[in-house]
C-alpha cells in the first residue's frame, strides 16, 4: 500500500483546487496557462520515459503515449468538420466539459 506524505497530499489538494478555480473563473489567459502546463508535463513525460529505468520508465512511457494521444484527439484535425473549432465536442470528455460550463 502506497504511503503519502502531508506535502504530497497538500500539493494534490492545491492542484484540484486550481483546477476547480480554472473551471469557475475561466479566461483566455488561464486557458493558455493550463495548455502550457499540459504541454510542459507531456514533454517532461517524454524525457522521463527516455531517462528512467524499469517500472518508472513504463509509467512515464504510458503517460506520454496516452497524454499525447488524447491531446491530438482533442485538438487535432480528426474531429473537426470543415475546420470547425467545436469539433472536439464529439469526444465524451468534450461533451462533459461543455455541459459543465
Amino acid at each position: 500500500m502506497p504511503r503519502f506524505s502531508i506535502r504530497h497530499l497538500m500539493a494534490a489538494t492545491a492542484l484540484v483546487g486550481f483546477g476547480c478555480l480554472a473551471l469557475l473563473k475561466s479566461s483566455s489567459f488561464l486557458a493558455a496557462a493550463m495548455m502550457g502546463a499540459v504541454a510542459l508535463t507531456l514533454n517532461a513525460a517524454v524525457l522521463l520515459a527516455i531517462y528512467r529505468v524499469g517500472d518508472r520508465r513504463a509509467f512515464w512511457l504510458g503517460f506520454a503515449i496516452f497524454g499525447w494521444s488524447y491531446l491530438l484527439l482533442c485538438y487535432g484535425s480528426i474531429f473537426k468538420e470543415n475546420n470547425s473549432p467545436i469539433g472536439w465536442t464529439r469526444i465524451v470528455t468534450g461533451q462533459l466539459a461543455t455541459r459543465a460550463v
